[in-house]
C-alpha cells in the first residue's frame, strides 16, 4: 500500500527520557497534522540519546513503557500512525540497543522489537562494554508490508541485509546515530559510506 514516511533528524537530550518523549510526540503530531505522515521514523536511541555508556541500564525501558509513554502524549491524535524509534531495552537486567515499531490506533499494540546485532567497538565506540548483543533478525509484518530493521553498525555487515531480504523484507530501515567522521569531501565520509551501503542493499535485493 502507498504511505507517507517522515524521517526525523532528531537530537535527543542525553538521558532525559521524559523530555525526549515529549519532543518526539510533538514531532509526530506535526508530521501527521502538517505532512500527512503514516509512519514516523526516529534515529537510533532517540528516546535517551546514544552516549549514555554505563548509564544504559538507568535509561533502559520495556517496549510497552516506550509505547505507553508516547501513547499518553499522543492522546486525541485522531489518526492511525506508526512510529519507529530507537531506545535502550531492558531485559533480564541487561540493556540492549533496540528499535521498536509502535502502532497508535484504538486496537493497536507494539508490533515488534529488534535488538542491535553488531555492536560498534572501535575508535570512540565501546558498545560491547555497555550493552548486550541481539540474537534474532528484525523482520516482521506491518500494515505497509514486511519490514526489516538494522541499527547503525548492522548496516556495515552485508550479511544482515541479505538475511533480511531472504526472510521476505520488502522495506529495510536503518536507524543511525553515528557522529559525522571524515570531513575532507563534500559530505562526511561515513555519511557517504552509509549512502552507498544502503543503496547496495536495495539494488542487490530489490528492496526499498
Amino acid at each position: 500500500m502507498p504511505f507517507r514516511l517522515a524521517c526525523v533528524q532528531f537530537h535527543p537530550e542525553m538521558g532525559k527520557v521524559k523530555h525526549n518523549l515529549d519532543r518526539m510526540a510533538e514531532i509526530v503530531r506535526q508530521a501527521v497534522g502538517e505532512e500527512g505522515a503514516d509512519l514516523v521514523a526516529f534515529p537510533e536511541t532517540s528516546v535517551s540519546g546514544y552516549y549514555v555508556q554505563g548509564g544504559a541500564c538507568d535509561v533502559a525501558m520495556e517496549p510497552d513503557e516506550v509505547r505507553d509513554g508516547l501513547a499518553e502524549r499522543l492522546s486525541g491524535l485522531g489518526s492511525h500512525v506508526d512510529v519507529l524509534a530507537g531506545f535502550y531495552r531492558k531485559s533480564s537486567g541487561e540493556p540492549f540497543n533496540s528499535a521498536g515499531w509502535f502502532s497508535f490506533a484504538p486496537d493497536a499494540k507494539t508490533v515488534a522489537v529488534y535488538d542491535k546485532f553488531f555492536l560498534a567497538t572501535y575508535t570512540v565506540f565501546d558498545e560491547d562494554r555497555y550493552v548486550s548483543r541481539g540474537r534474532e533478525l528484525g523482520v516482521f509484518d506491518t500494515r505497509f508490508g514486511k519490514v526489516g530493521l538494522l541499527i547503525c553498525e548492522d548496516t556495515w555487515h552485508s550479511i544482515l541485509g541479505t538475511l533480511l531480504a531472504l526472510h521476505g523484507a520488502q522495506i529495510v530501515f536503518s536507524l543511525i546515530a553515528s557522529p559525522g567522521r571524515g570531513f575532507q569531501g563534500k559530505v562526511p565520509s561515513n555519511v557517504d559510506r552509509y549512502d552507498r551501503m544502503l543503496r547496495a542493499i536495495a539494488e542487490e535485493h530489490g528492496v526499498y
